[in-house]
């Protein structure tokens, strides 16, 4: 299980949802109403960006233990991507509505794309075990 490579991508999938818990993604100078109330903006200031981002990292760390069953840890990595992927779009959208603060961004917003671009290399890399897997059996 460990010495596969697709276990260090998931593991970096789970670490990137988890360094969200970190991480803002964006700060500003002064407070404001809204998610501007401590200066900060991450994902404790929404229920659903601090739902995705634990069910996301749960998830990640989960699909390590699929290594068994190929095709679901397959499927369980495409949801991870889509929820980073869905994590994104909505912080960018929450950030889009507080026009009035002038903000910085932060390191937060790196974590999301990390997160869809090791996702992703999972997805190849058990897609590429899979073949390996198959063509075995096609020896036997």
């Amino acid at each position: 299980m460990i010495q596969r490579i697709q276990t260090v991508y998931l593991l970096f999938c789970a670490l990137g949802f988890g360094a969200l818990f970190f991480a803002e993604f964006a700060s500003s100078s002064q407070a404001a109403e809204g998610i501007w109330s401590d200066s900060q903006f991450s994902v404790y200031d929404h229920g659903m960006l601090l739902a995705v981002c634990g069910l996301g990292c749960l998830t990640s760390f989960g699909t390590i233990f699929l290594y068994k069953n190929r095709p679901l840890q397959i499927n369980m990595c495409k949801v991870i991507v889509g929820m980073a992927s869905a994590l994104g779009c909505f912080a960018w959208y929450l950030l889009s509505q507080q026009d009035a603060t002038p903000y910085q961004y932060g390191l937060g917003w790196a974590f999301p794309f990390f997160t869809i671009f090791f996702g992703i290399m999972a997805i190849s890399f058990i897609k590429k075990d899979e073949n390996t897997v198959r063509s075995m059996d096609r020896l036997r």
